[in-house]
């Protein structure tokens, strides 16, 4: 296999990830189609060991609607349960430990590891839908630092996105990307404010980028980055632009809204994501059987209580998982042509971890370092490998008005 040497950015951790096997407790081969490459799917035609030939014949199909012949040339016919029928009784897959690791597709042996290519650097990142990456990222409490040097990458890597920012004049979501990406890590980790506010001021920032290109090309992105830099640092500014006090009912009945638009039961094969979810209506008591009032203070006496107490010195959880996608999910770019609606993206994310963890502290009264990270693993697992749902809370908060900063406050504030 023909190697090259090229420029990789990556997170300090990203090194030292290795997966744990049969001691995971959640299972990357239960819930997601199992997609095979060309060379790996001719590869099984060729193996004799008799159980597996049989396997690769009745469970293995070609994939009509394939994209890219490296990624998902055949798919994996899953087992009524959604369980792919080559796990064994240990939870092992019975191809790596028959033939070894390069008998793997693409996609099996590269998951949890991501890899996207701005302008040439090939970047690496882990998704935290995998148990132990996300133990990995997320308890690291300096926070997630990045660093760039030469490597040898394999021609199988599969790219996932390849973004080249000189290619897109008059764009400046593209042509500023990595000034861009840089100035919302750099806010996200700014720990002399709660990570709400700095939520909150990246909105702010995001706002006035759509403001300011909307249909002007050549905007001095930079220029803006710098002005709202000085800024969060001025003493007063942050009270000139936040003067609405929190509405926990109103923040409380739109989170319920949209998590009811996903009926957890039919549509999230994770049963961890699903008792999180009975331990957040449980934990609040919103069932349906009891009053808003009676419900909202449920939800304020949980978030004094458990949540903010805890939140005081565990941020760096959120706040770890934010970079990561910020980082790992090439934002803003990927999300948007629009500035602020790709940070309402961002936003929507915090909002729904924040509001489940408040319903889980209220059931279990409190809330420890190893809950969090098990419930934002669900969520990644559940959620943003879900086509529609985050895209769907978009639209209906368009569809409510629900598009501007005021609105966005309600959500981070409480």
């Amino acid at each position: 296999m023909t190697k090259k040497k090229t420029h990789i950015r990556m997170p300090v951790y990203f090194k030292e990830f290795q997966c744990i096997g049969s001691s995971c407790d959640d299972n990357c081969c239960i819930g997601w189609d199992v997609e095979i490459d060309k060379k790996t799917y001719h590869k099984y035609q060729m193996v004799k060991d008799v159980a597996l030939s049989k396997l690769f014949r009745d469970s293995i199909y070609e994939n009509p609607n394939s994209y890219d012949r490296n990624v998902d040339f055949a798919i994996v016919e899953l087992e009524k349960n959604n369980r792919c029928p080559f796990l064994n009784e240990k939870q092992l897959c019975m191809i790596q430990a028959k033939l070894g690791h390069a008998y793997l597709s693409n996609v099996c042996s590269a998951y949890p590891r991501y890899a996207n290519e701005v302008n040439g650097v090939t970047e690496y990142s882990v998704n935290v839908s995998c148990p132990e990456a996300a133990r990995l990222v997320l308890t690291r409490q300096e926070g997630l630092a990045f660093i760039i040097e030469q490597q040898n990458t394999s021609p199988n890597t599969i790219i996932n996105i390849a973004l080249n920012t000189t290619e897109h004049n008059g764009n400046s979501m593209l042509n500023d990307f990595e000034g861009l990406r840089n100035f919302t890590i750099s806010l996200l980790q700014n720990r002399n404010y709660p990570l709400w506010e700095r939520i909150f001021m990246l909105g702010h920032f995001y706002n006035a980028l759509q403001k300011s290109t909307q249909g002007r090309e050549g905007f001095p992105v930079q220029t803006l980055m710098d002005s709202f830099s000085e800024r969060i640092e001025m003493d007063g500014w942050w009270a000139e632009i936040t003067s609405n006090d929190a509405n926990p009912a109103l923040q409380l009945r739109f989170m319920k809204e949209v998590t009811d638009k996903l009926n957890t039961l039919t549509e999230i094969d994770s049963q961890k994501y699903v008792r999180f979810t009975e331990e957040l209506s449980e934990g609040l008591g919103i069932s349906g059987k009891s009053d808003q009032d009676t419900e909202v203070k449920k939800y304020k006496r949980a978030y004094e209580q458990f949540y903010k107490p805890f939140m005081q010195s565990h941020e760096y959880l959120i706040e770890n998982y934010l970079v990561n996608y910020v980082f790992g999910g090439l934002f803003p770019a990927s999300e948007s042509t629009k500035p602020f609606e790709a940070y309402r993206m961002l936003a929507i994310r915090y909002a729904l971890i924040k509001f489940y963890l408040i319903g889980i502290s209220a059931h279990r009264r409190g809330l420890t370092e190893d809950c969090c990270v098990q419930f934002i693993q669900a969520f990644s697992k559940a959620i943003e490998h879900h086509h529609t749902y985050l895209e769907g809370i978009a639209t209906y908060m368009n569809r409510k008005k629900y598009d501007d900063m005021p609105a966005i406050e309600f959500l981070l504030k409480n």
